[in-house]
């Protein structure tokens, strides 16, 4: 498991640190700690639950990992190699699933999030005004670098 994990935005938005105005352009993601212990779980709990039910055969995760891949633009994968639980595979199973309503997810995903574990240019707390700032691209891509960096890793 990663210390931490950095996501480019893909749109910037503006945020206020310390009396100025700045453009976001990354979000720094940090592991849950005993701090964030009940909120992880929850999420984790979620993820683990969906897969179960819903991926348990070898075909459905082949049929899965390649909607997941038809889906991914070349110019935006970030996947590495030797890891086969990557964001896009993650949101593919989220709106796939039957089993766990999407929005829980990303509220599960939002709580964290707000309890100190992702930063605005690496400085800044990702609070709900900000998260409500950016775009929805991002925040989707930021949750599912988040699970798969540091809740199914």
């Amino acid at each position: 498991m990663e210390d931490n994990f950095t996501y480019t935005l893909t749109k910037s938005f503006d945020y206020s640190f310390k009396g100025e105005i700045r453009k976001a352009d990354f979000i720094t993601l940090f592991p849950p700690t005993m701090k964030q212990h009940n909120a992880a779980s929850e999420l984790k709990q979620s993820m683990i639950k969906m897969v179960r039910v819903e991926y348990s055969s070898t075909e459905n995760i082949e049929n899965l990992t390649k909607d997941a891949e038809s889906l991914t633009k070349e110019s935006d994968k970030k996947e590495d190699e030797d890891s086969e639980i990557t964001a896009e595979l993650i949101l593919s199973m989220i709106f796939g699933s039957t089993t766990v309503d999407v929005n829980v997810i990303f509220e599960q995903a939002k709580e964290l999030f707000r309890l100190g574990l992702a930063l605005v240019d690496g400085e800044q707390k990702l609070t709900a005004p900000l998260i409500e700032k950016m775009s929805i691209e991002d925040f989707r891509n930021l949750v599912g670098e988040y699970i798969a960096n540091f809740i199914l890793a």
